[in-house]
Parts: C-alpha cells; structure tokens; sequence
C-alpha cells in the first residue's frame, strides 16, 4: 500500500464554479478518444464537469440519443469514480488497482466508517474529487464519498441505485426490463466508470463498465447549460 502524502484539494479539482447545466455537449469524441486522466485534466482546466453516469443513463431514453450516437461519443468516460473489492472481502483502509499499460497503481482511501463493509462500492462523483499523482500512484483524493451496498458479484443486468445509477442488487434481472442497466466488473478495481451502449437499430441498451483499464481511450461527454 502507497504511503498518502498531506495533500489537499485544489480549486481545480474541487467542487467549486464550474460550467454547469441540464444538458449535454461533447468535449471529446470517441474518435478522438483519451485516457481518463487525460479526459479529467482537460474538463478540470476547462472549468467543465464531466456527465455523471445518472446523466449518461438518461441519454438512452430521450432524443437526445441521436446527437450523441450521430457523434460517436460512445463508449465514453463517466465522471464517476469508483474502488471496489473481491466479494465478501472488507474494503478495508484503502482500495489499490494497478493498470497493467502504464503501470500506474490507482488508490482510493477508504473512509473509516466504511473500511468494514463488505459486498458495496465506494462512488464519488466529478468534481468533487482529484487526483495526486505520485509517480506511478494515482491517489483518489475525494470531497464527498457515498456507498452503495449490494454491489453485484457478478456480471448480468440489474437495476441501478437512485443516487448514481451503479447496478446493484443480489440477482440478475430479466432482458425485458429497460430499466437494467448491464455491468461489466473484475474481481477489484479503482477507476472511472465508463459507459457504453448497444444498438440494433431498433432498440438500445446500456452498459455500466466497471472493469476497463483507466487507459483505455474513450470519449468523454461534459453537463452544459
């Protein structure tokens, strides 16, 4: 485990004016697809705040799936940021992941009332969080931490929670509810939640991605006025 240095929030990276709204704009397209590190430090500097994966949800059912589909924005980075473990294992003090490309170690600080809680997911949400990146460390560094319990085991679709839409519940639910979303997990992980999406031309469906490599490339949609 990385030993977290005293650091603090800056303005930045914090939860202070940002450029914000009920809509959506595109800050980076999917052809154009970045890092989330590199995705963040461009809202951030932007003043913009990343489309939380409620929002992204959303896009599925309103008109607004066309311009964002027509662009090609997806698959693309969530502002939400997430640690969790195996199943049935504590969280504990921290939760570490390492992503194999760079071979950055992603840490998130467990906030101490919820180091004992087994089976849930620690979400926080852009911009209430940065990172402090130490040489290989990325160090989670969050304003506001929120738990959700009855993180799914598994992959399979399930209903999300009402704060952030995270799939959570103990059992997969059926193909005919529009209402699941699909998760993608690995055993632990810290890391952005990315959104994807499956369309046949006549129905669409959305994936809530746990489990890519914060090095991926992808798109990233920001809340505009």
């Amino acid at each position: 485990m990385v030993e977290l240095k005293n650091w603090k929030m800056d303005e930045k990276g914090g939860a202070g004016q940002r450029i914000r709204g009920p809509n959506l704009a595109v800050l980076i397209k999917r052809a154009n697809g970045v890092p989330f590190e590199e995705g963040l430090a461009r809202a951030n500097a932007e003043n913009r705040a990343i489309a939380s994966n409620k929002r992204l949800s959303q896009v599925l059912e309103s008109k607004e799936r066309e311009y964002i589909i027509d662009i090609e924005v997806f698959p693309c980075w969530s502002g939400i940021m997430a640690a969790y473990v195996k199943p049935d294992e504590k969280l504990g003090k921290a939760v570490e992941y390492v992503d194999s490309v760079p071979g950055y170690r992603w840490v998130f600080p467990v906030p101490k009332e919820h180091q004992d809680k087994k089976d849930s997911i620690l979400v926080a949400a852009h911009p209430n969080y940065n990172l402090e990146i130490d040489g290989n460390n990325r160090i989670v560094h969050a304003a506001q931490v929120d738990l959700i319990e009855r993180f799914p085991a598994k992959y399979g679709r399930y209903l999300g929670d009402t704060l952030h839409d995270i799939p959570c519940g103990r059992d997969s639910i059926g193909i005919s509810d529009q209402d699941a979303r699909y998760l993608w997990r690995i055993d632990s992980r810290v890391g952005p939640c990315a959104r994807g999406i499956y369309w046949n031309g006549s129905s669409i469906s959305g994936y809530v991605i746990l489990a890519f490599r914060p090095s991926d490339r992808f798109g990233v949609a920001v809340e505009a006025p």
